[in-house]
């Protein structure tokens, strides 16, 4: 069994970024933290979406509660601003007002902050951006985890994501996982680049509902990559 990290430790905490919208960031987000939900691990998920969809998906909407935004401008702490979704899963909530502060936000107060926690995982789902914020989150990562498509304008956006991570910390380990996609035999000569070859790479299948993604074997496959790599 995984070492389960207790308050005081420091979460294993994993960025879900792509420079590009509509990749299935939150949908990666979401399925994956779920999935390990429901294996009894403590599971926070943060929103740095301005466009709330993480958010949306799992909470109704609501004027009064702390979010990330009170949060990252010091109004709040950290703790204040989790919302419990179930027992083993909460989330700290996007907002509008985010967009305003991207490039001021402290570049190591998400690393600094979830040492106080005692969730083992914590996803963070970007927006398709490049600020402070993406920085921040970048430093508190242990793994980068980039969704993507397989036309050649999606390959393009995915290889100025790994150059920005390699510019922040050229060690860090990325996945990048393509969405839809059930072989990768047509992007052979792209992925001879050295930045993808620098990668893990990995492929990860549509699915109709949450219940199948949790329960398919293929779900759990793809988490037993990242978390061995």
């Amino acid at each position: 069994m995984e070492k389960v990290f207790r308050e005081g430790e420091q979460v294993k905490t994993f960025t879900v970024w792509n420079h590009k919208g509509g990749v299935a960031k939150t949908t990666l987000t979401s399925l994956l933290s779920l999935y390990l939900s429901e294996t009894s691990r403590k599971v926070l998920m943060i929103d740095l979406d301005s466009q709330e969809s993480l958010t949306s998906g799992f909470l109704e909407e609501n004027e009064e509660r702390k979010t990330v935004y009170d949060w990252l401008i010091g109004k709040a702490k950290i703790k204040d601003c989790i919302q419990e979704v179930n027992p083993n899963l909460s989330i700290i909530s996007g907002s509008l007002l985010i967009s305003k502060i991207q490039n001021s936000v402290n570049q190591s107060v998400i690393r600094r902050d979830l040492k106080e926690l005692g969730f083992d995982f914590c996803f963070i789902d970007c927006p398709p951006t490049w600020s402070n914020s993406i920085v921040a989150s970048i430093n508190a990562s242990d793994k980068v985890l980039i969704p993507s498509l397989m036309s050649v304008y999606d390959l393009k956006s995915t290889k100025f994501t790994l150059n920005e991570i390699k510019d922040i910390d050229s060690e860090l380990k990325t996945f990048v996982i393509f969405n839809r996609s059930k072989s990768l035999t047509k992007l052979e000569k792209e992925l001879q680049d050295p930045l993808f070859t620098k990668s893990t790479i990995l492929n990860f299948p549509s699915f109709t509902s949450v219940n199948t993604a949790i329960k398919t074997k293929k779900l759990k496959g793809t988490w037993e990559r990242i978390r061995q790599i």
